[in-house]
């Protein structure tokens, strides 16, 4: 059994710790094999991507919150359950995991298809409602409810209510997912470690964006739609600027970082729920520390 990490750790310090324990195992179980520089060098392009380790940090924290052992999570993480009859784990847990990783797979899928659709047809008459409806699919399953769900599941082996679990997993997630797209169009590349304004240059319909839609004046916000409806070689560096000005102006930056604030409020209200039948409270600190802290972040 591994050590837990200690809840009064800072946050970037639990996440680290926790993504390192994920990254030990993912690299363990990666397969090797020939042709390596055409299918497994790439296969493990990913899993070894730096991280911020939330997903792994939500998982195993939820098993030892419901009374199981983070090494338990660890295995279901990596598929160990796909032999599920043998397996630490129990058949019936281990399919049960398994449909959980099919439910999340889907819901991400559908998310993806709907806001590529979106940009596709070039929609902009879209509200708030419509943005965390997306997300809910999008981020939310695959990010914070999905490995809630699947620690808990692990940790009660069966037992734990998921329903109270993907109620404040939605709250929790969508807050990241806002504030990441601040990040985006306002963090520095070095903290940030991704392409900045990358959101606005794809196209994507953000909070931020969907709010400045509804509250510029029409020369404006026809100018913004069209921008958002024309090919991705016209949203240039000065196009950008231009348009991250506007979002700035109208205070479409303030409002999302004000809405994820308030999403947040809504997990820190709904956790006591999500753990009211945890046998081992004290192990779920870890979680409620990360509410503020997705918000707060710097990357």
């Amino acid at each position: 059994m591994t050590d837990a990490p200690e809840a009064a750790a800072a946050p970037d310090d639990l996440l680290a710790s926790y993504r390192r324990r994920a990254s030990e195992e993912i690299e363990r179980r990666l397969p090797h094999g020939e042709p390596r520089e055409w299918l497994y060098e790439p296969l493990a392009d990913y899993p070894r991507r730096s991280g911020k380790g939330l997903r792994a940090a939500l998982c195993l924290a939820a098993c030892a919150a419901h009374g199981g052992e983070e090494d338990d999570a660890l295995a279901a993480l990596s598929l160990e359950v796909l032999r599920a009859d043998t397996g630490r784990l129990g058949r019936r847990l281990g399919l049960r995991i398994l449909s959980e990783f099919s439910s999340a797979m889907w819901q991400t899928l559908e998310g993806q298809a709907v806001e590529l659709g979106w940009r596709r047809d070039g929609v902009t008459n879209l509200s708030p409602q419509n943005y965390l409806e997306l997300i809910l699919r999008k981020t939310c399953w695959y990010t914070t409810i999905a490995p809630l769900r699947i620690g808990a599941l692990i940790g009660s082996w069966g037992s734990a209510d998921l329903q109270a679990l993907s109620r404040f997993g939605l709250f929790l997630g969508a807050a990241f997912q806002i504030t990441d797209d601040v990040l985006n169009l306002t963090g520095g590349q070095g903290a940030y470690g991704k392409e900045i304004r990358g959101d606005l240059r794809e196209g994507k319909r953000t909070l931020m964006v969907i709010h400045l839609l509804s509250v510029a004046e029409p020369p404006h916000r026809d100018a913004v739609a069209a921008l958002l409806r024309g090919p991705a070689a016209e949203r240039t560096d000065d196009r950008l600027d231009w348009l991250a000005d506007l979002l700035e102006r109208y205070g479409s930056i303030a409002f999302a970082r004000d809405f994820a604030r308030g999403v947040a409020d809504a997990a820190a209200a709904a956790f006591p729920e999500a753990f009211r039948t945890a046998t081992r409270p004290e192990r779920a600190e870890v979680i409620r520390q990360l509410i503020g802290y997705v918000v707060e972040r710097t990357r």
